[in-house]
């Protein structure tokens, strides 16, 4: 058994249970268009190294979203972990969307600080992660 901690609380979680937490939260652009800051979790696939990672929930959303397509792909670091860096597009009933992903790994953690916004927006989303990612403090 081990200890799941929440920002309100901690409780024991029977063994067996696997975290795939998505915190989504919703803003709105300085023109008025709702956005979107995505961060996922899931465990670290064993054995697999993080470009690994990356192709597999790249190639799965190649098979789940329409037209999706890797505009870049570069390797950076945030607070000093390796990252994968991608922008990528797809469309949705409303037209195309962007969206910017940041895999990273944390404490075993296959971790994805994304942003979505419609495409004429990528700019915006680039800047609000980039903040994100600057501001990101990890835990000890």
């Amino acid at each position: 058994m081990s200890i799941y901690y929440m920002n309100e609380a901690a409780f024991d979680l029977p063994e067996g249970f696997v975290d795939r937490t998505v915190n989504y939260l919703e803003g709105r652009s300085p023109q008025g268009t709702p956005v979107a800051l995505l961060v996922q979790r899931e465990p670290f696939p064993e054995g697999k190294t993080l470009r690994q990672a990356t192709t597999a929930h790249v190639n799965d959303a190649k098979k789940r979203l329409r037209a999706y397509t890797v505009l870049f792909e570069r390797e950076v670091q945030v607070s000093e972990v390796p990252a994968i860096d991608l922008g990528v597009r797809w469309r949705d009933e409303k037209g195309m969307v962007y969206t910017r992903q940041v895999h990273l790994v944390l404490d075993r953690t296959h971790t994805i600080v994304a942003g979505e916004t419609p495409f004429e927006e990528r700019e915006y989303c680039d800047t609000y992660v980039d903040h994100v990612l600057a501001s990101l403090r990890l835990r000890d």
